[in-house]
């Protein structure tokens, strides 16, 4: 299986799974029903304490906090 873009660019730049969050839910669309009830996933990851190498990760999300 061939990783996404984004994801090996992350690897080369030494981010693990500390950093970043790459998830598939099988059978679940891509819809605002599917979201709300996973929602908190993705929340709680990035509310948790960073360092500031982590922090850059959120950033390259486009999402900031």
């Amino acid at each position: 299986m061939q990783l996404p873009g984004p994801i090996i660019v992350l690897q080369q730049n030494e981010y693990s799974g500390a950093n970043y969050k790459s998830l598939k839910f099988k059978g679940e669309d891509n819809l605002e029903k599917a979201w709300r009830k996973r929602l908190y996933i993705p929340v709680t990851f990035l509310l948790e304490k960073k360092s500031k190498k982590q922090a850059a990760v959120v950033y390259l999300c486009g999402l900031s906090y």
